[in-house]
């Protein structure tokens, strides 16, 4: 197959077209072209083993996230959108995992959220009568 990312995220948003609010599937609608350019890019220069979200290794998302870290020069919360979208779409296509074992595996490139915002818990009930 040619454009084997291409196909697999087509396939992925018709199966969602209408259970994803609007914004978010035109969200993934922008997300998943971007993602298709970046690791087209990484595969000509033999970054990566492949496109095919299929056979996708966690060496192969290792590389990509390291070309969004200090290439791309993203922010946390963009890696991590773009790196929920890839995982959501390998797992969906084949079972693929292995954005989740990568992020595991290597944990210092992988942003995690901090919600500093969020209040203490209370400690005892409060009641209402």
């Amino acid at each position: 197959m040619r454009l084997p990312f291409r196909a697999a995220s087509n396939r992925y948003m018709n199966a969602y077209a209408g259970v994803y609010a609007e914004g978010m599937y035109a969200e993934l609608s922008r997300r998943y072209p971007k993602i298709e350019k970046q690791l087209d890019l990484l595969n000509d220069r033999q970054v990566i083993s492949t496109t095919d979200p299929q056979y996708l290794t966690v060496e192969d998302i290792k590389q990509y996230a390291i070309y969004l870290r200090k290439v791309q020069k993203l922010k946390d919360s963009s890696i991590s959108h773009d790196m929920s979208a890839l995982s959501n779409l390998c797992v969906y296509i084949s079972g693929n995992n292995c954005v989740n074992i990568a992020r595991r595996q290597y944990p210092l490139l992988f942003p995690r959220k901090h919600r500093g915002d969020i209040l203490p818990v209370i400690e005892s009930p409060i009641s209402i009568v």
